[in-house]
């Protein structure tokens, strides 16, 4: 919308299937169409079928299934009310339902007038590669969510998507999704997983998928999702199939007598199935093509013999079967690319593991196998991907041999193996993605989060008695996130204890969970103007939980000579932290964050959220003469405030923040008053305006939680300078403020 084709403003409106189009066309504003809501659905279906009175209530249930499975999209409904106009048949009504379900149409008006318009996204691709990925989409169950980066992983595996480089292949599967996205042949959705974090999950269309099922119907038989006890019967398992996806039923055994002769089989998808026990011997002697077998996530306990004849199999996907304890041999599977054992019950290597000369991918994360014999892996030349997962301890120089890596995640059993290969990484050398860790096997993903944004990560955990940083630990110079986690030792009071955090160039996060010595993160001691601090301006982002010693952010040391020259430094820019996101949560012993005089180390932070924290008194403490330079935070953005029983006070002296957007306060019942100055909107000004007219964004949202009367609102503030909290929740106050709301 937009396009001003002349001085006397005049423009256009497109339309159109092709995000790619208004791109291109330089649109001002892009409206994405969206399908019609369950009422709207309804409403025009019912319009479209022309009755003048109501179903009977029986019927009308069905006709409102039938109309759902049309998922609001105007097209789908038009024509399927359309073939049903007239019908009374409660029969005739449960046969389209289940014909939709099934994908399963007769009627001539579903494959011209629906599938027909569909199919002019899918053929205008024009890349056969993204038209392959598309139709594998339709082998999941209907309406089944998948986290993008997990389909792309799989699309990568299967070999759908081809290069001689796992990094160039992952690239070209975002660039795939996102053409599928923007010719709407996927949809997404937005999520927040349980750290917090924004996830982003890819689904199908129902009726597109309709459409993929019955371009492929000749070749693939899809029966996933369907509530099925027991595989199709034999006479389904036609010489021409190419792909059978029977996953997220409910099989529990196949019977050991069937005879499936499927020659051309290239993919069975049985994943989901988690009462699938076993699989009959001789199940695979007449699948000589199969290149893709998924059991994932299905509760078999061995693979059947026939598996080991496989010799096209380029896939074999075994992850989360946790019952499995066998799988046979795979030294005839020349052509596996991908071998996927994760969060399986196996505990012994399969044999024949070093016959797979062109293995790319290897995960062994979860499992616990009892042995990997040395010598295996230097074998798997061709390995690009390998996850031993934290319970399997790697050997440095095993993992030095192989040249080809491009992704490892690894333990080390002890700290010279550790060393050894971050000595070899500090070298230049070493696959470009990294995941080491160090330690104990169990770490406590709800601390660490996503870590999709990072590619080389370093793990400490539950390091032994007798630990020395000073003289053992080597990390690498090129970590990104840094996670220390249930350290057993007692002398970690800062970070500044680690000798080799001085080097570490390029750290953009570190996460400090269980920690019973800390004391401060950073120490500020003499030498504060040498390369000591320097990796600290590349640190963005920063969590601490549960840190039973912790008292402050920042200390000074007591001899610190030079603290007026450092306050000095501090004052005249913001290059000495980058710090833009700050959480903590249940440090117990913290008092303050810090002082008002190292206010300034904050002064690029975005986030702020402290939680749980029962002795937090006052957020910034003023110290010795009252400060007669302004307090700032002048890039603060959010402040999340939950659970301080004894914050009595922010700071005794107004902070700027010009920048501040959102405020949420709850479980902070002592708290009387909010000194900070913001940026608040005019009375001209649409509530969600973002930037106000100096440039400096405005206030737009106060959320409190008052615990004692269980109540929660949000408020567009107006003066936050001094509020007394207890009184705002007065009953006297709630008709205003519902008023002004």
């Amino acid at each position: 919308m937009g396009l001003p084709v002349d001085e006397n403003g005049c423009k256009l409106i497109l339309t159109t299937r092709k995000l790619d189009v208004c791109n291109q066309m330089e649109c001002q504003v892009s409206v994405k169409v969206e399908t019609l809501l369950e009422n709207e659905a309804w409403h025009s279906f019912m319009k479209n079928l022309g009755r003048t009175k109501a179903f009977p209530p029986e019927v009308e249930n069905i006709a409102r299934s039938v109309a759902q499975e049309c998922r609001g999209l105007p097209l789908g409904i038009v024509v399927v009310s359309g073939s049903m106009r007239g019908t009374e048949d409660i029969h005739e009504w449960r046969n389209a339902l289940e014909a939709l379900k099934e994908a399963n149409f007769t009627e001539e008006c579903m494959k011209e007038k629906v599938f027909g318009v569909l199919r002019i996204s899918y053929t205008r691709l024009n890349d056969a590669m993204a038209q392959r990925c598309f139709l594998h989409m339709a082998l999941y169950p209907e309406d089944y969510m998948t986290e993008r980066s997990e389909l792309i992983r799989y699309f990568m595996d299967i070999r759908l998507i081809c290069s001689r480089s796992r990094e160039v292949e992952y690239h070209r599967g975002h660039t795939l999704v996102n053409k599928l996205l923007n010719v709407c042949l996927l949809e997404s959705v937005k999520r927040t997983n349980i750290s917090g974090q924004e996830t982003e999950e890819l689904k199908m269309h129902d009726l597109l998928r309709d459409m993929a099922i019955h371009m492929m119907r000749s070749r693939y038989m899809v029966k996933a999702g369907l509530h099925l006890r027991e595989i199709p019967e034999e006479a389904k398992w036609t010489e021409n199939l190419e792909g059978v996806s029977l996953m997220g039923n409910l099989i529990e055994g196949i019977p050991e007598g069937i005879a499936t002769k499927c020659p051309r089989l290239k993919f069975l998808r049985l994943s989901n199935n988690t009462s699938l026990k076993a699989l009959p011997n001789a199940f695979f002697e007449n699948m000589p093509a199969l290149q893709v077998l998924d059991l994932s996530r299905t509760n078999i306990k061995f693979l059947p013999c026939s598996t080991s004849n496989l010799k096209n199999l380029i896939a074999l996907l075994l992850g989360g079967c946790r019952g499995l304890e066998l799988v046979p041999s795979v030294e005839k599977m020349e052509e596996l690319r991908t071998l996927d054992l994760c969060e399986s019950g196996i505990r012994d290597a399969p044999e024949g593991l070093e016959r797979l000369v062109n293995l790319r991918s290897f995960d062994l994360n979860g499992s616990d196998p009892r042995k990997l014999p040395l010598g295996v892996l230097p074998k798997l030349a061709h390995l690009q991907y390998l996850n031993l997962g934290s319970k399997f301890y790697a050997a440095g120089r095993e993992i030095m041999s192989m040249r080809n890596l491009e992704d490892l995640k690894c333990n080390f059993a002890d700290e010279n193996e550790f060393n050894l290969y971050t000595a070899y990484l500090n070298d230049g050398k070493g696959p470009k993605k990294w995941d080491l860790r160090l330690g104990c096997v169990d770490y406590d993903e709800a601390l660490i989060g996503s870590m999709e944004d990072y590619n080389k990560i370093v793990r400490l955990s539950c390091i032994a008695q007798g630990w020395q940083w000073e003289e053992r630990l080597l990390l690498p110079r090129e970590v990104e996130l840094l996670i220390i986690e249930r350290l057993v030792e007692d002398d970690l009071r800062s970070l500044m204890n680690i000798p080799s955090f001085q080097q570490v160039t390029n750290m953009k996060a570190c996460m400090i969970g269980k920690v019973k010595s800390m004391e401060c993160v950073v120490l500020l001691s003499m030498d504060f103007l040498s390369h000591r601090y320097s990796h600290l301006r590349s640190l963005e982002f920063l969590r601490l939980d549960t840190l039973e010693d912790l008292r402050v952010l920042v200390e000074v040391e007591e001899n610190f000579a030079a603290a007026s020259a450092f306050l000095r430094v501090l004052s005249k820019n913001n290059t000495f932290w980058g710090l833009k996101k700050l959480e903590i949560s249940k440090c117990c012993k913290m008092k303050k964050l810090l002082t008002h005089s190292l206010l300034p180390l904050l002064a690029n932070l975005e986030v702020l959220s402290i939680q749980c924290c029962s002795e937090v008194e006052e957020l910034i403490k003023v110290t010795g003469d009252q400060t007669t330079s302004a307090l700032t935070l002048p890039k603060l953005r959010t402040l999340v405030l939950r659970d301080l029983h004894a914050l009595e006070s922010i700071c005794s002296s107004t902070i700027v923040c010009n920048s501040l957007e959102y405020i949420t306060l709850e479980g902070c019942c002592k708290l009387r008053r909010i000194p900070l100055r913001v940026c608040l909107p005019q009375e001209a000004e649409p509530p969600s305006s973002y930037l106000s007219s100096a440039g400096s964004r405005t206030l737009q949202r106060i959320e409190i939680t008052y615990n004692d009367m269980g109540c929660s609102m949000r408020y567009m503030f107006s003066c936050v300078d001094f509020w007394p909290l207890p009184n705002l929740f007065h009953r006297r106050w709630l008709p205003i403020l519902v008023a002004d709301l």
